[in-house]
């Protein structure tokens, strides 16, 4: 067993270094089987945000898990590939983001406060004209089958 040990070990590594830099096909699906690299391998950005107090108030979990779901909605609609958003302590926010060279955009897209805007419905759809009754629904007219 002892020098088998060595054996096992040689040819399980090389079987994770081929899995890694070769990117092969699954033989069960077809699929082609690639490798993603992360933000230390890939490269990317990562900014971190801290959530600071207003006035007297203190940000509390639900405030901070209330940003975080804002910031990773933001980030989702970008379509970065596996963007990470997480929370380190009670006050700040971290964002990863793999492939990503330019974070100014991402982080101006962040830091921009949201908006809401709505109109009055009376004033976009036109009332009706006519005092006419509305018309009646029953089964649909047209040929029917019978046997």
């Amino acid at each position: 067993m002892r020098r088998l040990f060595p054996l096992i070990v040689t040819v399980v590594g090389m079987a994770a270094v081929f899995s890694v830099f070769v990117n092969f096909t699954n033989p069960l699906t077809g699929n082609r089987v690639e490798t993603k690299l992360g933000l230390d391998l890939q490269g990317g950005s990562k900014i971190e945000y801290q959530i600071l107090p207003v006035g007297d108030q203190t940000p509390g979990v639900d405030a901070q898990r209330t940003e975080r779901d804002i910031i990773e909605r933001r980030v989702n609609s970008t379509g970065v590939a596996e963007p990470l958003v997480q929370t380190q302590g009670t006050d700040r926010i971290v964002v990863e983001l793999p492939g990503v060279s330019n974070a100014d955009d991402i982080r101006k897209l962040i830091g921009t406060t949201g908006r809401l805007a709505s109109s009055s419905a009376a004033t976009s759809w036109p009332r009706p004209t006519s005092t006419s009754t509305p018309p009646t629904w029953g089964p649909a007219s047209g040929p029917s089958r019978s046997r």
